[in-house]
């Protein structure tokens, strides 16, 4: 919803150790959040498990918020995956555009 309204957000997930070695041993896609899938490909930085740390979280924002093309280049970028998925029917698109990327990274 974040990224539909073209605000440039982070994606941040740390779960517990055992969660961790699960999911990866069974999701095989290089990225977990929605708007990257969708994008199929990295728009938005997402820190995950030992990467979710303050430090590196706080880094990106203090520069998203300081390099206006920074910011300018993520907004747009957001707002052509609001094109890509048009006005109504989006939740069904999206759904098919998840789909569509699990297939091919089987």
């Amino acid at each position: 919803e974040t990224a539909l309204l073209g605000v440039p957000l982070a994606i941040i997930y740390r779960v517990g150790f055992l969660t961790s070695l699960f999911t990866k041993a069974v999701i095989k896609i290089p990225y977990v959040g929605l708007v990257n899938v969708v994008a199929r490909g990295k728009i938005v930085p997402e820190f995950l498990q030992y990467n979710a740390k303050p430090k590196l979280i706080a880094e990106y924002i203090i520069k998203l918020i300081n390099d206006e093309n920074c910011w300018q280049e993520t907004k747009a970028k957001l707002l052509d995956i609001k094109t890509k998925l048009g006005r109504s029917n989006a939740s069904e698109r999206t759904a098919k555009e998840v789909i569509n990327f699990l297939n091919h990274h089987k």
